[in-house]
């Protein structure tokens, strides 16, 4: 991420060495996006680097989900697929070196996913301990 993105806390998603976490707190649920991957200026490299499981996430990806972790009991993904799952890693027997493994960190992963996409909704599975329930 360093290597990336220069030293924490970069200078996406940051606000006078602050990282900003967007979304709306309430109390014991958090509603909120998942992170850009630091490049949706450019609709091109952006697209690409969805599924790019050698672009590293930025800092303030790492630290929502550590902070999700920290404060709340479980995540909900709600979406066809996000990009957790294709962050670098491993494609099966995650390890700590694996970027889906650090930011699910303990965290159960309940994934809302459409039916129809069964391909990746086998992918967030695997690669982020997603239990993954269907819908139309």
């Amino acid at each position: 991420m360093i290597g990336s993105w220069g030293d924490p806390p970069g200078e996406i998603m940051t606000h006078e060495q602050n990282i900003l976490i967007p979304g709306v707190d309430l109390g014991n649920v958090f509603i909120g996006m998942q992170p850009t991957l630091g490049i949706h200026e450019n609709p091109e490299e952006a697209l690409k680097a969805y599924h790019d499981k050698s672009t590293a996430p930025i800092h303030q990806y790492l630290a929502f989900y550590k902070w999700i972790e920290e404060e709340f009991d479980a995540v909900i993904h709600f979406g066809t697929h996000g990009t957790l799952e294709f962050r670098e890693g491993k494609e099966v027997g995650m390890s700590k070196d694996c970027f889906p493994d650090v930011l699910i960190g303990e965290m159960p992963n309940i994934y809302v996913y459409m039916v129809d996409n069964t391909s990746e909704a086998t992918i967030a599975k695997r690669r982020s301990y997603a239990l993954m329930i269907s819908h139309a």
